[in-house]
């Protein structure tokens, strides 16, 4: 039984604390009208207590869940990103910014050792 490339590369982040993944998510309100205008958060805190900062950037913690982000040829995925409501602000948010319509998601994958210290 052959172990899958996935497997071996967790395996081998274990030896390097800093290589491990981590997905960082910006939630751009109307990117045509307000292009530079985004809510950056991480579904993790990394165990650091609060936001984490990559490029300058702060990425708040937020409870979320994400799916269908693999790669496939067989089929096109549609990713899903689930938000805890924590301290309504997605409420806020969908308030103040016409309920997201026009909304855009972007994730980016870094490693722990690339943030900001």
């Amino acid at each position: 039984m052959a172990l899958s490339q996935k497997f071996i590369d967790g395996l081998l982040s274990l030896n390097d604390p800093g290589s491990a993944q981590v997905e960082l998510y910006r939630l751009y309100y109307s990117p045509i009208t307000e292009p530079s205008s985004f809510f950056p958060f991480s579904c993790s805190s990394l165990g650091y207590g609060g936001a984490v900062t990559w490029q300058g950037v702060d990425y708040q913690p937020l409870p979320a869940e994400t799916e269908g982000f693999e790669v496939s040829l067989e089929r096109i995925q549609r990713p899903k990103l689930r938000i805890a409501n924590d301290q309504l602000i997605i409420s806020q948010i969908l308030r103040k910014k016409n309920d997201l319509k026009d909304a855009k998601i972007s994730r980016v994958r870094t490693q722990l050792k690339f943030l900001d210290d």
